[in-house]
């Protein structure tokens, strides 16, 4: 397992997202075997997303087949596996505001440096790259987007969530 040495893994993606001389490159990391060989090719930053990792473990839709737990223990085994900082995919955040806060500090306590929370309703998910995606009203989606900053420990939300087409 890599070692943490030198800024948090939520501080070198912030460091990562706004520095001004090349876009960073996320790319998808199912494993902390494939993670370790894109680290070795100078990967920068991964995402773990839920319908490689589903698809790679269950051979099932990500339709919310793996739970929470799951899906942060897979992603913090392959967050400690390398140096560069891993973000995950938080789906709708597993339930209800209570649910994100308790994803997010789990995220937190694994290593993984973000969480990007989809804006769809938690039931009748569908894959995001399936048609007639739903989205949750703007109110509930910003609910759900801040709540780890509500109440409890503060997690820091390095950048607004970006805004879909009918949010806009």
């Amino acid at each position: 397992m890599a070692q943490q040495q030198g800024p948090s893994p939520g501080a070198r993606l912030r460091e990562l997202i706004h520095r001004k001389d090349r876009v960073l490159a996320v790319l998808h990391t199912p494993s902390a075997a494939l993670a370790r060989i894109m680290e070795l090719g100078g990967g920068e930053a991964g995402f773990v997303g839920t319908s490689g990792v589903v698809g790679a473990y269950t051979g099932l839709a990500d339709v919310g087949t793996a739970t929470m737990t799951e899906c942060v223990t897979i992603a913090g085994w392959i967050a400690q596996t390398v140096k560069f900082p891993v973000i995950r995919d938080g789906d709708t955040g597993h339930g209800g505001i209570m649910a994100v806060r308790r994803m997010v500090r789990e995220c937190v306590r694994a290593g993984i440096a973000g969480v990007r929370i989809d804006h769809q309703p938690i039931e009748g998910k569908r894959k995001t790259q399936s048609a007639g995606v739903e989205v949750v009203p703007i109110e509930q989606a910003v609910a759900r987007y801040t709540a780890p900053c509500q109440g409890g420990p503060r997690v820091r939300i390095p950048f607004p969530p970006p805004a879909s087409p009918s949010h806009q």
